[in-house]
């Protein structure tokens, strides 16, 4: 009989259902088809097609190069994002932040020599990115400079994916905090001027892992990085099923 976690049967419980032994699983009555319960290799035209598809998918995503960025790449909703190319943008050395920003949490004590410490608040990775606006002329630097202010001023409650072309395998979260008025160099209507994007969550994620299993066989999979991360789990079942089960694994990002 199935009980719940306190052992004690719920109100609408199954009592046909499974125990935690699955000793009274009785679902499929001894009619499973392993047919349908395996995984079936792709066929070779199925093969051929998902590798027409990586081949369209790497041409449309491209990482981008030292001297850009990609802001607004999103594999799942399909957008290509803009490209810093794009913009009349060049973009010099981006340093990678150490640590998010750090607020010291302390608490003055009367009589206490000294102050009580109680922790640190960690916050945003805050990106520091020197860009060089070219342009030949007075159109294409009024072009570009419009071109920017659409892309990246930001209107809404939603950050955007960000990915540098000197740290292609991550991408982070957040949004423009500084937009400076750009500086000319010399008597050219090339220009200069520091952006600087604010990582809310300070993880760099990296590419999706992704892996698959039938009901025969175990799926182990260690994904790199150096802190936790939420994974996605999708599940896809090929005949009925009363119950199923995944054990809790965690994915991983850098700090």
């Amino acid at each position: 009989m199935a009980t719940d976690f306190t052992n004690e049967m719920l109100p609408g419980d199954n009592v046909n259902a499974p125990d935690k032994g699955f000793q009274n699983d009785i679902s499929n009555a001894g009619n499973e088809n392993p047919e349908q319960l395996n995984y079936k290799e792709p066929s070779e035209g199925a093969k051929q097609l998902k590798a027409i598809d990586d081949e369209i998918k790497s041409k449309l995503y491209p990482d981008p190069k030292d001297d850009e960025f990609v802001v607004g790449r999103n594999f799942d909703a399909g957008n290509v994002g803009i490209s810093s190319r794009d913009l009349g943008i060049s973009v010099g050395h981006i340093t990678l932040p150490v640590a998010p920003t750090i607020a010291d949490i302390s608490q003055n004590v009367s009589g206490m020599y000294g102050q009580r410490w109680l922790r640190n608040n960690y916050g945003a990775k805050v990106f520091n990115i020197p860009i060089t606006v070219i342009a030949a002329n007075a159109d294409e630097y009024l072009q570009n400079i419009e071109s920017m202010s659409k892309a990246l001023i930001q209107i809404g409650n939603s950050e955007v994916p960000i990915v540098f072309g000197a740290f292609p395998d991550r991408t982070f979260y957040g949004h423009f905090t500084s937009i400076p008025d750009p500086s000319y160099v010399s008597d050219t209507w090339d220009s200069t001027l520091t952006l600087q994007f604010t990582a809310s969550d300070p993880h760099g994620y990296l590419k999706q892992v992704i892996g698959q299993v039938d009901n025969q066989n175990k799926l182990s999979i260690m994904p790199e990085g150096n802190d936790v991360a939420k994974p996605a789990y999708q599940f896809t079942f090929s005949a009925d099923s009363n119950n199923f089960g995944y054990p809790i694994v965690v994915a991983r990002a850098f700090l």
